[in-house]
C-alpha cells in the first residue's frame, strides 16, 4: 500500500545527503566551519524532507501512473502489471494508478482460458476466495463493468464473460471480463 512512497523517499534521501555532503565540503570556502555547516544543513534537510519528497513524488507519478499503450506483453516492463496479465495479450492499454490498474487487451479465448487455468493452479492455494467456474451463460451487469472503466472511453461489448482470479487476503487480485465476439478483455486489478 505504501509502495508509491518508497522510490520518492529514496531519491529525496540521496539528493539531500549529497547536498549535505557538498555543503560540508564547501563550508571553508565560505568561511564557515564544517561541523556547524553539517549540523545546520542536516537540520534543514530533516525539515524539508517531506515537502521535498512530495515534489519528487509528483514528478515521478506523472511518469509511472496514467494511461500507457503496449504492442504486447514483452513491452510492458512493470512487474505489478505483468503478474496479472496474460503473456499472449496484444494491443494492450493500461491505466495505472497507485493501488492497481485497469487494462484492455486482445487475446484469443483459448489462450485466455489456458492462462486463467495456470493462474489458478499456481496461486489458487493462496487465494482467500474459491474459484468460481467461468460460465458464458451467466449475465454480467454491463453497467457495473462500464463503471469500472469510466473516463477511459472504452466501448464495452454486451457479450461479456467474467473471470474472477485468485484474491489475496489483503484484496490483491483481478477480475477480467472477456468479449468472445471481439476477442478483447477488460481487466481490473488491485495490489496491496
Amino acid at each position: 500500500m505504501l509502495w508509491p512512497c518508497i522510490l520518492p523517499a529514496e531519491i529525496t534521501f540521496v539528493l539531500l545527503a549529497v547536498l549535505i555532503a557538498a555543503a560540508a565540503v564547501l563550508a571553508p570556502r565560505f568561511r564557515a566551519t564544517r561541523g556547524g555547516t553539517l549540523a545546520l544543513s542536516t537540520l534543514t534537510a530533516v525539515l524539508v524532507f517531506i515537502p521535498s519528497c512530495t515534489v519528487v513524488m509528483n514528478v515521478l507519478d506523472r511518469c509511472r501512473f496514467g494511461v500507457f499503450s503496449y504492442a504486447d506483453f514483452a513491452a510492458v516492463h512493470d512487474f505489478r502489471v505483468e503478474r496479472f496479465l496474460p503473456e499472449s495479450a496484444t494491443e494492450i492499454t493500461v491505466d495505472k494508478y497507485p493501488q492497481g490498474y485497469r487494462a484492455r487487451f486482445r487475446i484469443s479465448q483459448r489462450s485466455l482460458d489456458k492462462w486463467f487455468d495456470q493462474v489458478w493452479k499456481e496461486y489458487g492455494s493462496f487465494s482467500s476466495t474459491t474459484r468460481v467456474p467461468v460460465d458464458p451463460r451467466r449475465k454480467v451487469e454491463r453497467e457495473y463493468v462500464e463503471s469500472r472503466f469510466e473516463k477511459l472511453n472504452w466501448p464495452i461489448p454486451a457479450d461479456l464473460v467474467e473471470y474472477e482470479g485468485p484474491r489475496a487476503a489483503n484484496g490483491a487480485g483481478f477480475t477480467l471480463w472477456y468479449s468472445v465476439s471481439e476477442s478483447v478483455a477488460f481487466q481490473h486489478a488491485g495490489y496491496w
